[in-house]
């Protein structure tokens, strides 16, 4: 593996942009150590302060972990999503109002699309979810691990695993509010029914009634943990 001698104007930026393509392409391999400093800075002609530089932009981007004293090192992918998906949801403080709004944008898509490609054990795991949500005298965590599992359950199925991990880290923004709208029997069966109206939806094949029970869904959560007054 070969790194090209770069031009002199954004030195850092020109060798971050190397590295990333080699990390998008595979020419870098998840888990793969890179280079030593000395090696990258002999390969890009550039110094050490710059090279750090470009090393550091790609640990904020999340393509590489850098780990004192044993290097950088290439993050999978999924990590990497979930990882700029960390970042956000911790350094913004309206991040759960946020989620609920990316949410109504994506989610009720997610549900339209797994009604076109719903398996008959899919469904039977989205039932299950639902069973477990029916328990009056159940722990609030045991609810809201069930609640997520159909959300998650929906975003694995869809074939494409940043949708997946998008619905993943949308259930960890929202956990505060969702302990509001699930923390009451109430609130409970106003979930369990958006859940089981999403379902038969999916259920009969139908996307458009799927997308509609799913924003319906998320708007009476919205609805539901909003502060009074």
């Amino acid at each position: 593996m070969r790194f090209s001698e770069i031009n002199r104007k954004s030195l850092w930026a020109s060798a971050a942009d190397q590295l990333r393509e080699n990390i998008e392409n595979g020419t870098l391999d998840a888990g793969e150590k890179l280079p030593s400093e000395r090696d990258l800075c002999s390969q890009f002609g550039i110094s050490r302060i710059s090279l750090r530089e470009a090393l550091r932009a790609l640990s904020q981007e999340c393509y590489i972990s850098i780990q004192s004293g044993r290097g950088a090192y290439v993050l999978p992918a999924p990590d990497r999503r979930r990882k700029v998906l960390d970042h956000w949801i911790d350094s913004d403080r309206q991040s759960a109002q946020k989620t609920f709004e990316l949410r109504q944008i994506f989610e009720p898509g997610v549900a339209a699309l797994v009604a076109t490609r719903a398996t008959p054990a899919l469904l039977t795991e989205l039932e299950d979810t639902i069973a477990a949500m029916n328990h009056p005298d159940g722990s609030v965590d045991d609810i809201i691990e069930a609640d997520g599992a159909f959300h998650q359950l929906l975003g694995e199925n869809t074939g494409n695993d940043l949708i997946g991990a998008l619905v993943q880290f949308a259930m960890s923004a929202t956990g505060a509010e969702r302990r509001i709208t699930l923390g009451s029997w109430a609130g409970i069966e106003r979930a369990m029914k958006g859940h089981r109206q999403i379902l038969d939806a999916i259920r009969q094949g139908n996307p458009e009634a799927a997308e509609r029970a799913m924003r319906d869904h998320l708007e009476d959560a919205i609805a539901y943990s909003a502060p009074a007054g």
